[in-house]
């Protein structure tokens, strides 16, 4: 989905609790496209001043563990990315309209200790598609928890995410706001 992000603004709006001391709504919906990961792309109102309102891509890391969403007016209007390659049936992937592809998550997680994070996977994808510019924000790599949540996730290494991210992406075309 090329055009998705091609020649655009985008807003990367990840979920590190750290993003909920901020105040980049108005200037996350200022963006061409807004792209948010998991629960962050719930509509949370009390949030709006932090982290905006405006949904143009909805990337998850599974559809079945989000389905009950899929009905959210604000969800309904976006386009939806399943970015797990593993726990993909016929049944859910229909709701997607765009899948990480296991090609491109070989590709990324073979330079990493642990596989990768939704977010990684979103940024390396949309790296891959000539935006204009990515405004990232909500990454500190687990410096805090994800604002939704309280659980440690012990599936990645987010020094070596943060690492990778840093080498790969965070130049003139990327840029983190924190």
């Amino acid at each position: 989905m090329k055009e998705w992000f091609e020649g655009k603004t985008v807003a990367v709006v990840g979920n590190a609790a750290s993003l909920i001391e901020k105040k980049y709504g108005e200037e996350i919906d200022t963006a061409d496209a807004v792209v948010r990961i998991n629960r962050g792309g719930y509509r949370f109102p009390q949030f709006e001043k932090q982290m905006g309102k405006k949904l143009n891509v909805w990337c998850v890391q599974n559809i079945r563990q989000n389905k009950k969403w899929i009905q959210n007016p604000l969800i309904k209007s976006a386009h939806i990315m399943q970015m797990d390659t593993i726990d993909i049936s016929p049944q859910f992937i229909e709701m997607a309209d765009m899948v990480f592809t296991k090609k491109d998550r070989h590709a990324l997680d073979k330079s990493l200790l642990k596989k990768s994070s939704t977010g990684l996977r979103v940024l390396y994808y949309i790296a891959k598609h000539n935006p204009e510019k990515v405004f990232v924000y909500g990454f500190d790599w687990k410096e805090t928890y994800s604002w939704h949540e309280k659980r440690k996730c012990i599936a990645h290494n987010f020094e070596e995410e943060k690492k990778y991210c840093y080498d790969n992406f965070f130049n003139n075309q990327f840029e983190l706001r924190n």
